[in-house]
């Protein structure tokens, strides 16, 4: 069921499943949840300079249907403002899911970070969905306290 977990990484990525809907049918699929971690990244990288705009255009068409630009950029800035700078992130867990619930059907994975900042450390949970062409793209981003 995943690519990389670390201790209780496993209860947490179900804890965060059940707790966000997106529970479904979850298989392993190392292949894709590399992928979508490594697509992952270059996301965040553009999180972490701040180009909220660039990160809502670079987002999956599902991101951007249910998430106008304006609230989006009121919701990154509200996230992020209170954490100062990012001192490291570590992945924390990888759970690939197909036709999860309260999402369009098709490929998803999300990918959990640990992510000590100035301020607070939290997980940030990346939800990647496949696209028609293979590529994956960023359709949800949540900030949880640890």
């Amino acid at each position: 069921m995943t690519f990389l977990m670390r201790g209780r990484a496993m209860i947490r990525a179900g804890a965060l499943l059940a707790l966000l809907g997106l529970g479904g049918c979850g298989q392993s699929n190392p292949e894709a949840e590399l992928a979508a971690f490594e697509a992952s990244k270059p996301w965040l990288a553009t999180m972490d300079a701040g180009d909220y705009e660039r990160c809502w255009r670079d987002a999956a068409p599902l991101f951007r249907e249910s998430e106008s630009l304006e609230s989006w950029l009121g919701k990154a800035k509200e996230y992020r403002a209170p954490l100062g700078a990012l001192k490291r992130r570590e992945l924390n867990a990888t759970t690939y899911l197909t036709n999860p619930w309260n999402a369009a059907p098709g490929e998803y994975t999300v990918v959990v970070y640990d992510s000590f900042w100035e301020a607070a450390t939290i997980y940030e949970n990346v939800y990647m969905q496949r696209q028609a062409d293979g590529a994956w793209q960023v359709a949800g981003y949540r900030v949880l306290q640890q």
